[in-house]
């Protein structure tokens, strides 16, 4: 070969090739760590991760073996945390929707659903309560005790939209919760208002 042709394609660092993988095997942990508590990250951090300790373990043949290695770690870290927190009940977004439709399914079959407004605060009054009802429609209380709650029965929960707002005078703290079948389904808190929607 011409020495004009090996000029215009010099040979390549194998070095700075295995530091490369090892810094994006470092990016891969970084995002594999800090991306499994999102869990609308779905299973994309634990695919990255992934990808990381494989880069990692290229690497690790290279002069970057620390960082290789530490990288690899990271993404053994992300990938543990990330199917702790997706094993773990109260976090399992996929568990919970079963769980919801399945009740939800029960409660068709048993001809209707009950839905609960909640409003909780330490005043012994509520300014003013607003509300949708079972058809829809916006009902509204004034001057109310606290605390305050309402049942309404609906047979058809996924296409009506169920909403609650409540305010005190006082600046107080005030929660407004909505239940169907006694399970939580929102909460909200805030000062002089609190707006929660279904």
């Amino acid at each position: 070969m011409p020495a004009s042709a090996r000029a215009e394609h010099p040979h390549r660092d194998p070095a700075a090739i295995f530091t490369a993988f090892a810094w994006a095997a470092f990016a891969c942990g970084m995002v594999g760590a800090v991306g499994a508590p999102l869990l609308s990250l779905w299973i994309w951090p634990v695919i990255v991760a992934g990808l990381g300790i494989v880069l990692g373990i290229i690497a690790a043949f290279g002069a970057e073996r620390v960082l290789a290695l530490l990288s690899v770690g990271l993404c053994v870290v992300g990938i543990v945390f990330s199917i702790l927190i997706r094993s773990s009940a109260p976090f399992n977004a996929v568990t919970m929707s079963a769980e919801l439709n399945e009740r939800l399914t029960q409660a068709a079959a048993d001809e209707g659903f009950t839905v609960t407004y909640e409003l909780i605060t330490d005043v012994p009054r509520i300014t003013a309560v607003s509300y949708r009802d079972a058809d829809g429609e916006v009902q509204q209380r004034d001057n109310v005790s606290a605390p305050w709650s309402v049942s309404l029965h609906t047979n058809d929960f996924t296409n009506t939209q169920f909403g609650l707002i409540g305010d005190v005078r006082e600046n107080a703290e005030i929660t407004c919760r909505v239940l169907l079948e006694d399970r939580l389904i929102t909460e909200r808190t805030g000062t002089g208002s609190a707006r929660c929607a279904a």
